[in-house]
């Protein structure tokens, strides 16, 4: 399977050649992020065993995610337990085939030496299942708690550009601004891949870090989702969440949808919180320039290259001071 066949399947096309039970982008990031039910789970591999394709495509998504990087190398009895587990949903998948159409089944033996599938098909399946077990999956290892995942997936997702001017809080990579996209399939994916691990706390009950976690990844991906990241960070706020950090996001949402002056109280109220963080003046130096307050914002970009370390900011400050003048 060719990188175009790949990012076809990922785009949610359907490849002319492939079985029509192979599953599209929404399926592959449910299964590498471990929101299947195990009944599902056990089906999915059943089907990849057999499939080179599904198998190219999981092993795809794990590795563009960056997840396995860091991972413990698997060593080869988990291969085999994998190995053997995957085979065990094969026999029972034939089993349950061979009794609806003969009524009979075949000693399980007889069934393996028969099946449709080669041994290396098998490893191979046990190698992506290992992948991806390997990548944290939530139901192989351990429970990640949505903030801490969604983040990590987040700062994967947004190192080569951000889709927001103004910058949104969490430790996030500097990555460059820009205002016109192009089209690239493996950062949607990453994004998507961010929003599965984050939206796990779409809920009310969720701790507030979970739900900030999910409004972040929400700005991060602009669009339509600054109006449910908003939504999100004012029921925050309206619970009481008081931090430095909530302001900014609050104002970088405000600010993605045109409420300028209100981005420069949020921008003002977070910089107060936390007078030593360069990012908030950032941001309420470009939401003042953008409510026209030029001497404002005049001031505050000059404060900010004086205080900044960060040259490829301090280069964005420059341009946007120039503009001014």
């Amino acid at each position: 399977m060719n990188i175009s066949a790949i990012l076809q399947r990922l785009t949610g096309k359907r490849v002319s050649n492939g079985p029509a039970e192979c599953r599209d982008e929404a399926g592959i990031l449910s299964y590498t992020d471990g929101r299947l039910s195990a009944g599902d789970r056990a089906r999915f591999e059943t089907h990849f065993a057999k499939c080179d394709d599904c198998r190219e495509l999981v092993a795809f998504a794990v590795r563009e995610t960056g997840d396995a990087m860091d991972a413990e190398p698997v060593s080869e009895l988990e291969v085999k337990q994998q190995t053997a587990r995957v085979l065990s949903y094969i026999d029972l998948d034939e089993s349950k085939q061979r009794s609806f159409n003969r009524g009979v089944a075949k000693p399980r033996d007889a069934a393996r030496t028969g099946s449709r599938f080669s041994y290396p098909a098998l490893a191979s399946a046990a190698l992506v299942v290992c992948a991806v077990a390997a990548g944290s999956v939530l139901w192989v290892t351990r429970e990640e708690r949505a903030d801490v995942a969604g983040m990590a997936a987040l700062r994967q997702a947004i190192k080569d550009e951000r889709r927001n001017q103004a910058l949104i809080s969490g430790d996030l990579p500097y990555s460059p601004y820009l205002p016109v996209r192009g089209a690239k399939e493996t950062d949607d994916l990453n994004y998507q891949r961010a929003l599965n691990k984050a939206e796990s706390a779409d809920l009310k009950t969720a701790p507030p870090e979970a739900r900030h976690a999910l409004a972040r990844v929400r700005l991060a991906m602009a669009g339509d989702n600054i109006r449910i990241a908003l939504d999100i960070l004012e029921q925050l706020e309206a619970s009481g969440v008081q931090s430095a950090e909530l302001f900014n996001d609050l104002g970088v949402a405000r600010l993605q949808l045109g409420r300028y002056d209100a981005a420069v109280e949020c921008f003002r109220k977070a910089h107060e919180k936390s007078p030593g963080n360069p990012l908030f003046l950032f941001n309420k130096a470009l939401a003042e320039q953008k409510a026209d307050r030029a001497d404002e914002a005049r001031q505050d970009w000059n404060k900010f290259i004086e205080t900044t370390s960060d040259e490829r900011l301090k280069a964005e400050a420059r341009a946007q001071l120039g503009l001014i003048r």
